[in-house]
Formats: structure tokens, sequence, C-alpha cells
């Protein structure tokens, strides 16, 4: 064309072979001149920000199904695009906009361990005037709460769900209120109100019978497993086990692949609690595999922090520390990391300082923080006692 041809734009490669344009920063500056001259700003602005729209919406439900990270990465190249639309919807004092465009993004955030950006943006959006209750209203705040669970900060997150539980119902929306119960029922286990938990398992599944949702659930079993065993330390070690792992296989039949690896989590943290410490590390290692081949950032870190406990359960000393401090260092980079029912899991780098000399100590840490997270994984899933055999 002949902007091509003037080099006013230049193409770029996009996501599956699609046709892409970059411009220089005086060219865009000049253009956003002449639609300022023109008057034609604003509603060049609202276009591209409904169109940012419908594009996040449409990813929305592939972030958590086969090809979530084909569509990571084709929103990966719209970061621009996104930041400029939540910026003017912002700016233009357009909440419903913003909040529909940031309450679909909490999954793209996390996956890129950018949990901070997303919790920002969230929270100075519910704060503007006109941020009343809405639907979108309640997205916004169940993003901002799956972010909060996310950095470990269970209190903020349940009071949020609560927010947008409460929201769904005066709408009257059976397939959102069952939706919003689900994060709430978590959040509620989190922060140790089991019962609770508990009452809004069965009423989550009321709501839930009849509906659209498909997401491979088949009924309470493995909510109730994760309640009562996983965090309430009620019940048998092998129905917890069962009941969980064919969650984890509900949802993969169904498509739903990151359900599959939250659930095959669960079934190794019931190993753990059951002190079936190597069923712990197989499972373990198959949840940080498959998070790393899915290319979820965000997640790592709370894969780093259970192989850990159960390295140090195994009596590896060594590779527990070197794990828990890389553990660490994410959870800085993402503001806080989810403990939930790890918190009954030992502060692996405090207890170990007596098991090793203080030499030893502060090289594993060392070598744990130092690591990049590629680097950590492939030391997780060895069996090498030190950093130094896998890096070389």
């Amino acid at each position: 064309t002949s902007l091509v041809e003037n080099s006013l734009v230049r193409p770029v490669s996009g996501a599956r072979g699609e046709a892409r344009y970059s411009m220089l920063h005086v060219v865009r500056e000049y253009a956003a001149e002449c639609l300022d001259d023109q008057g034609d700003r604003v509603q060049v602005s609202e276009r591209h920000a409904r169109w940012v729209l419908d594009l996040v919406e449409v990813a929305e439900p592939e972030l958590e199904l086969a090809e979530l990270r084909s569509w990571q990465h084709r929103l990966r190249l719209e970061d621009d695009n996104i930041r400029a639309a939540l910026r003017w919807a912002i700016a233009d004092e357009r909440p419903g906009l913003a909040m529909s465009i940031a309450g679909s993004l909490w999954r793209y955030w996390h996956y890129w361990a950018r949990t901070r950006e997303g919790s920002d943006w969230l929270e100075a959006i519910l704060q503007m005037p006109g941020a009343e209750t809405s639907a979108e209203r309640a997205k916004a705040l169940g993003a901002l709460g799956s972010l909060r669970f996310w950095q470990g900060r269970a209190d903020d997150s349940s009071g949020l769900y609560s927010e947008a539980v409460g929201i769904r119902r005066a709408l009257g929306d059976r397939v959102e209120i069952a939706r919003a119960l689900r994060h709430a029922m978590w959040a509620a286990g989190a922060i140790g109100d089991h019962e609770l938990a508990r009452r809004r398992v069965y009423e989550w599944w009321e709501y839930y019978q009849g509906s659209e949702i498909d997401d491979g659930l088949r009924g309470v079993d493995e909510s109730l497993a994760g309640i009562d065993y996983i965090w309430g330390g009620r019940g048998s070690y092998e129905s917890a086990v069962a009941n969980v792992q064919a969650g984890a296989d509900n949802r993969r039949a169904a498509g739903h692949i990151l359900g599959a690896v939250e659930m095959t989590a669960n079934v190794a943290t019931a190993h753990y609690l059951g002190a079936r410490y190597d069923r712990a590390l197989v499972a373990g290692r198959e949840v940080l595999r498959e998070l790393f081949e899915l290319g979820h950032v965000g997640r790592l870190g709370l894969a780093f922090r259970f192989l850990s406990a159960t390295e140090l359960a195994l009596g590896k000393t060594v590779r527990a520390v070197t794990l828990a401090a890389a553990s660490e260092r994410q959870s800085v980079e993402l503001g806080g990391i989810w403990r939930g029912n790890l918190a009954k899991f030992p502060d692996v780098i405090e207890v170990t300082r007596s098991e090793l000399s203080a030499e030893a100590h502060v090289r594993a840490v060392s070598e744990g923080r130092a690591m990049a997270p590629e680097e950590v994984v492939e030391y997780a899933l060895s069996d090498r006692t030190t950093v130094w055999s896998t890096l070389a």
C-alpha cells in the first residue's frame, strides 16, 4: 500500500500469519493531532476500545482450554492496544467499558506473572465514579478477587468475591451466580472458614444443576474433598484422592486443561497431607511440567513451593532450600504468592537452618534466587542435588 511504500507504517509479523503494522512514534503523534483537529479522537478511541473488548471477551474462555497458550500469545501481541484502551476508558470516564475489558483479563495477567499490573488496573477502575452495581462491576470484582487470591491475600479476595456474589444474586443470572459462588467457595476455604466454604459448595451446586455451565464438573464430591480433607483435615485420604482425581479427569475430558492441572495439584496436596511423599513428588512434578509446557509463568512459583516442602519431607534438604528460595523470588515479583493449604507446610528456609551448615544454607538460597524460571523447572524435574550440574 501507499502507506507502506512511503514508510508511514511498517509491516510486522503477527500471530497465525495475520497482517500487522507498526508506525514510528512521530507518525503516531501526528496522526493523533490530525484526529484532534478533525474532532474524531473520541469516536476513533471508542471504536478502538470496543475492538479490544471484542478481542478479550472472545479470548477469555479460551484461556482455560487446550489452545490457551496460543491465545495468551495472541493477547500479548496486543499489550499496547490493551493498555491504550484501558487508559482511554478511564480518562473518558467509561467505567462499564473499562470494567468489561479488565474483568476479562485476569488470567492473562496471571499467566504472564503480571498480577501487580492487573491488580493496579482493576483497583483504579473499580474506584471510578459510576462504577456501581452492575454485571460489569461483578466481573471486575471477581477478576481482582482472583488476582488477590493468587497473590496470597485471601481476606481481600474473600471480600471481593462476596461483593461479586451479592451483585450476581441481585441480577438473578443463575449461571453467573454459580460461577461467583465457586470462586467464593475457595476464598472461604483459604481464610479458614470451612463451614462457609461447605455452604457455598452446596449452594453453588444447586445453581449449577440444569445450567449451561460445562467445565467438566460432575458433582460436589471433588469440592467437598478439597474443603474437608485438603483444607480442613477431615475425612479419609483414599476418598479425597479418588474424588479429586475424578475431578481432574472430568476437567481434562471436557477440554478444560488449566482446571485439570489445578485439580492435579490438589491430588498432589492430598498425597502430601496423607504422608505419601513419593506420590506427592510424582504428582507435583506432573503439575510443574504441564504448567511449564503451557507457558504459565504465574503459577510456577507455587509449584516450586510445593515441591520444596515435598523434597524436605523426603530428606532432600539442599534441593528443598533451593526450590524454596526460587519460589520466594517469584513471590516478590508477583507481589505475593498464594499460600492456601500450603500454610500447613513448613517454612523450608527457616526450618532448615539447623540442618545445613551456614555456608551450605546460604549457597542453596543464593542459587535458588539466582536461577531463571526455566532453570528452576529443569532442576525441579531432575534428581540432582546441586544446581551447577543442571546449568552446565
